[in-house]
């Protein structure tokens, strides 16, 4: 496992964004976007950088198959608590948390490509110890090429890799963009009987819809 040189919040980066912030956010949802932000990340253009922060390594196993299938075109962070030892896969590079490490308290994906960058940074409201249902997180979702590109280099640091090159993250990104929202409103669909979710997701999609994308 990677261990970090340096030991900072990535929430405490972004909490000063007040046009990229979410409402509070419960953890289904919070599942969603992450999926969604994943399966979107499969599509974009290489080169691909996936950072992601799952609190404990134990929250990243139902999710191995989809990051193994990113790993296969992207290079790929997982950060967490090691309350176990995840399986050693091609291309996934875990990332050691310790109790006391601000980013324990995050759950964050931050995917930075030519043509789609997203980045999910929240702070854990409720602590690991609540059940699934009862957790909640307060945080910011961007597409803003300045804000991830940011956080790409800040998270790169911290792990002693190779910065991202900023020439090669320029094309459109509308297209994977819309695909993102796509995600989101089929979640909609396939929800229409849990009102938080749904209350949730369309806040996001909204906003979404009435942006313009670079």
């Amino acid at each position: 496992m990677i261990d970090l040189s340096s030991h900072q919040s990535l929430f405490a980066l972004v909490k000063d964004n007040p046009s990229e912030r979410l409402p509070v956010n419960h953890r289904k949802t919070m599942s969603w976007l992450s999926r969604a932000i994943e399966l979107v990340a499969l599509k974009a253009e290489p080169p691909v950088r996936v950072f992601s922060g799952f609190q404990s390594m134990q929250f990243f196993l139902p999710v191995m198959a989809r990051y193994e299938q990113l790993a296969a075109r992207a290079q790929v962070y997982v950060y967490g608590y090691p309350d176990i030892t995840p399986p050693a896969k091609d291309n996934i590079n875990y990332v050691r948390l310790e109790k006391d490490d601000p980013l324990v308290n995050e759950w964050f994906i931050v995917v930075d490509s030519p043509n789609f960058c997203h980045a999910l940074v929240t702070e854990d409201q409720s602590g690991l110890s609540q059940p699934h249902e009862r957790r909640t997180f307060k945080g910011l979702l961007s597409y803003e090429r300045g804000l991830v590109a940011r956080l790409d280099e800040a998270l790169s640091r911290q792990i002693r890799v190779p910065l991202a090159d900023p020439t090669e993250m320029t094309r459109p990104q509308r297209v994977l963009v819309m695909d993102f929202v796509g995600h989101l409103q089929r979640a909609i669909q396939e929800h229409r009987n849990d009102p938080v979710l749904l209350r949730e997701l369309n806040l996001i999609v909204n906003r979404y819809l009435a942006s313009t994308f670079d």
